[in-house]
């Protein structure tokens, strides 16, 4: 495909602006900040963090350590860390997330999302459309307004301490 933009360092910070098109990152160790990306944004580090803004297109995201915090997603994103924590703003798409010790944050859900891990926990704070969310290890945790009219399936699949637990206020059918 068409790269607009392809940055490499063997182990210093890649810092750039906003890409119109598609953006490949990759560095051996430094931290990797970006603007919007027009395009799929490929970014990768062998061990510092991920920062972009918007990607609009297929995003692949992956660090040996560092966290990863993304603006707004609105296509298909993988995100990968053996350590850090992963967090998306807004997002609308299919997210694949691996975190070796840290979690998965969403602030904002505005499209039909799908979040899978087998590493942390998932956290959610506001959703505004359909979402299915797998973890093999974490926990998932739902922040809900008492007023919201909502039908949760929810499965535990595996048994020897896991649960589904729920506010006590919280009014359940």
């Amino acid at each position: 495909g068409r790269v607009t933009a392809l940055l490499a360092t063997q182990g210093g910070h890649i810092t750039i602006g906003d890409v119109a098109g598609d953006l490949r990152a990759t560095t051996s160790g430094g931290h990797i900040t970006t603007g919007n990306i027009g395009g799929d944004g490929i970014l990768r580090t062998g061990g510092g963090q991920i920062q972009t803004g918007r990607i609009a297109g297929v995003a692949t995201l992956q660090t040996g350590g560092g966290n990863i915090l993304v603006a707004k997603t609105s296509s298909s994103v993988t995100a990968d860390t053996t350590g850090g924590q992963i967090d998306f703003a807004e997002t609308a798409g299919t997210i694949h997330a691996h975190t070796g010790g840290g979690s998965v944050h969403l602030d904002h859900v505005t499209g039909p999302t799908v979040v899978e891990t087998s590493g942390g926990g998932i956290f959610l704070r506001r959703v505004d459309a359909p979402l299915r969310l797998s973890t093999g290890e974490g926990d998932i945790v739902v922040y809900l307004p008492r007023e919201l009219a909502a039908t949760i399936d929810a499965v535990v699949e595996r048994s020897g301490g896991h649960s589904i637990v729920t506010d006590p206020l919280f009014p359940l059918r």
